[in-house]
């Protein structure tokens, strides 16, 4: 004859009460993920519904907002956009054309394994600058170049460039600044333009060598010399060999 304790047949019932709930909650809490994504909807739907889950995820980018505003035939948000760009055009057409420009030996930011370039032009300016700034070895990299628009071809011509490194102490300082910024957490585009003023594009890019994982970001600002982010391109600006009587900063 067997004898059963009722101590141990009270525990065991515990334990596997215990079991069964933890069993049920890990269940309800897993991510449903289903084989059968036949239709572009059902992809989409998924798809953002896995976003949404996900805390670090940039879903405040203009690219994933347009994406989201088409799959649910947002004609408002659409048409939104489609105008700001119209009046961005008629803005640009009053610009010199820079396409002409030589880029060749510009600093490949793609390369870099952390990296940032600086696009920058005023109004009643014939002159821009871009500058890109990379991390290396030792410290900070930084390559400046200066155009000029020719007013004949309305092309532009090389006035000055120049190849700098700086130490660790500056590529902390660059950081903080863009850290201070939120360069990372910022909106492609903020909604200000206006026919005057100056223009600031940033194009950033950092790899991770631990989850070879690859971020990257372009922002465009109107008239941002007052902003934490303009006073970034105010910093390397001053590390750089360019100067511009005409461009938008004291």
């Amino acid at each position: 004859m067997i004898a059963y304790n009722g101590s141990a047949l009270f525990n065991s019932s515990r334990i596997f009460i215990f079991l069964l709930i933890s069993f049920i909650s890990v269940s309800c809490n897993k991510p449903k993920i289903t084989s059968k994504l036949s239709s572009r909807d059902s992809i989409m739907d998924s798809y953002f519904q896995i976003l949404d889950s996900l805390p670090f995820e940039d879903t405040l980018s203009l690219n994933f907002q347009l994406l989201k505003a088409y799959h649910r035939n947002d004609t408002a948000i659409l048409r939104e956009v489609y105008l700001n760009k119209v009046n961005l055009s008629h803005s640009v057409q009053r610009v010199p054309k820079r396409h002409r420009c030589d880029t060749n030996g510009l600093v490949n930011v793609m390369d870099c394994d952390e990296g940032y370039r600086f696009s920058y032009s005023a109004s009643f300016c014939d002159k821009f600058a871009i500058v890109t700034v990379q991390k290396v070895s030792g410290g900070m990299a930084l390559q400046s170049v200066l155009y000029q628009i020719d007013s004949k071809t309305q092309g532009c011509i090389i006035v000055k460039q120049g190849n700098k490194k700086f130490d660790d102490k500056a590529w902390n300082s660059f950081s903080e600044e863009l850290g201070f910024a939120d360069f990372w957490g910022l909106k492609e585009e903020n909604g200000d333009i206006g026919l005057d003023g100056s223009s600031l594009n940033i194009f950033g890019l950092r790899k991770s060598k631990a989850s070879h994982n690859i971020e990257y970001k372009e922002i465009r600002r109107w008239s941002p010399e007052k902003t934490a982010i303009g006073q970034v391109f105010r910093y390397i600006l001053d590390l750089s060999d360019i100067e511009a009587e005409c461009f938008h900063y004291e």
